[in-house]
Order: structure tokens, then sequence, then C-alpha cells
């Protein structure tokens, strides 16, 4: 008895040493420790006295309750804070990544795909077309005709417009399939889908505006067009090559107009 009473007594005196130091929730907990020492103190010395009567299983009884209620429910409140906070900390990280992710995806001038999101989904095209998952797709290349001119006469402010409106004209043809824009003024479109079904009258009708525009003075874009040959094309480059071949004779043809 006089051990658990020495044990008791002199906890509680380091414990509420401790809360001198300390502040708010933990002192708080340290005195609600140091009491509960001080209590049981009291209790062996009355056991000790009273051996009959159950004083030491009340006061350990009275113990537990304090310390269950002031130190033990009060760290699970803080660390349920703690977690919350980290929870709400990851959620704002996401979001700020997410919005970064879409910026680095998104072309800031056009609003179509960035060169960031072409080179990342080509890689998967190619991993595809290894596999010999992917079959049925065509590969548009464009390039504006005359902005070099329209920079150095009119300033790029005004070629930034011709970008816009030439892109407008390719989103509004192939609008089933992503465009990215790769370029100052060069534009990729996968098309699969729907345009992939009609993609010679797609083609077709976007040449016959671009001669009209060309004798309208409007935005002209040269169009190089190929369709991925199952056996064949072995590779993606060796796709996106021949469309842009095809570009660069559209873009001659054009200029002989």
């Amino acid at each position: 008895m006089f051990a658990q009473i020495l044990l008791f007594l002199v906890t509680s005196i380091y414990t509420l040493t401790i809360t001198v130091k300390n502040h708010g929730k933990i002192r708080h907990r340290h005195r609600t420790i140091g009491g509960f020492g001080i209590a049981m103190t009291i209790f062996v010395i009355f056991s000790a006295i009273y051996p009959i009567l159950p004083f030491y299983s009340l006061g350990y009884l009275l113990g537990i309750c304090l310390i269950h209620t002031f130190v033990l429910e009060g760290e699970k409140e803080d660390r349920r804070e703690k977690l919350e906070n980290l929870l709400q900390v990851e959620k704002i990280r996401e979001a700020e990544l997410g919005s970064a992710r879409l910026m680095a995806y998104t072309d800031s001038l056009t609003g179509v795909k960035s060169k960031t999101a072409y080179q990342e989904d080509i890689i998967g095209i190619g991993k595809r077309i290894e596999d010999g998952i992917l079959k049925d797709f065509a590969v548009a290349v464009f390039d504006v005709n005359g902005l070099k001119l329209v920079n150095d006469t009119k300033g790029h402010d005004e070629g930034d417009k011709v970008i816009k409106e030439a892109c407008a004209i390719i989103c509004k043809t192939f609008k089933h399939s992503p465009i990215y824009r790769i370029g100052g003024d060069e534009f990729v479109a996968f098309l699969m889908g729907e345009d992939f079904k009609h993609k010679t009258e797609l083609v077709k009708a976007f040449d016959s505006q671009m001669e009209k525009n060309l004798t309208d003075k409007h935005v002209v874009v040269s169009c190089g067009f190929t369709e991925f040959e199952a056996g064949q094309d072995k590779s993606y480059p060796t796709v996106f090559s021949r469309a842009d071949m095809k570009m660069y004779e559209r873009k001659k043809q054009l200029k002989a107009l």
C-alpha cells in the first residue's frame, strides 16, 4: 500500500509540474491525470485504513471515467480534426493538380488540346497500334496559309485572330474528333467514330471551303489526310508523316490557285 501511495503521489506531482510549461488542451489533460493520481493516493490511504470498504475499486472507477472523458476523448477529437484538415489539404492539392493539368493540356489561345496532350495521347495510340487494338482511325494535319505575312504586316495580334479563326473552322468540320494545336499554326485531328465513317465527305467539304475562302480572301488552311493502314503501318509516326506530306502537297496546290 505504501509503495502504491508513493507511486501515485510522485506521478501526480510530476504531471502537475508539467502543466506549468503547457497550455490549452494539453495542460487540461495533464491536470486530469495529476488529479487522478492525487485522488488515488487518498483512496489508497482510505483503503489501508478501512480494508473492508471498496475505496480502491471506487478510486480506479472514478479515475478511469475522468481519463476517458477528459483525456482519451479529447485526443480522439484532436486526431479527428487533424485528419479532417489533412483531407481538406489533400482535396485542395487535388483541385490544384487538376487545374494545373487542365491548363497544361489545353491550348491557351484556341481552347483545343495542347501539344503536351498530343504528345501524351500519341503514346497511347502507338501502344494500341502495337497491340493490334486500334485499326480504324485516320489523321488530318493542318497548317494555316500566309500566317507569317499577316504577322509581319499586321502584327501578332492579327495573327492570333487568324489562328483562332482557322481552329474554329477545323473544329466545326471535324466536330467529333479531338483537335490538337501542336505548333504556332499547326493542328492535328484524330478521326475516329462518326468522323472516321464520314472522313471522305468531311475532308472534301473542308477542301472546298478552303478554296472558297481563298477566292473570298478569308482564312485558308491546308489539310493533309491519311487513313491508318493495318498491317502496313507499324507505328503512329508513319501515319503522321504521310498525312504531313499530303498537307504540304495541298499547301502547294492552294498557293498555285
